[in-house]
């Protein structure tokens, strides 16, 4: 979860994520740092929906599966509604 949001976020904040010698640039462990305070609750929150990964009313799905095999996600997501 830090990865991906490691990725995703900072550019939102004007920071970069490729590593260079730019002011802006943020190395995943700063980012981890900052970031353990609301990883607990990510944490969390996680394992309660993980707990209902079999309920069928409930569908996960990962974000690395689903940038890897976007259509394939879309189409669970279609079929699950």
């Amino acid at each position: 979860m830090c990865v991906s949001s490691w990725k995703f976020l900072p550019p939102m904040f004007g920071f970069t994520t490729e590593a260079s010698d730019d002011p802006a640039y943020i190395p995943l462990d700063a980012w981890a740092d900052s970031q353990l305070g609301h990883a607990h609750q990510s944490l969390h929150n996680l394992c309660d929906w993980w707990e209902q990964r079999n309920n069928p009313r409930v569908l996960l799905l990962f974000f690395d599966d689903m940038k890897l095999e976007h259509e394939v996600a879309v189409r669970k997501v279609a079929a699950f509604m």
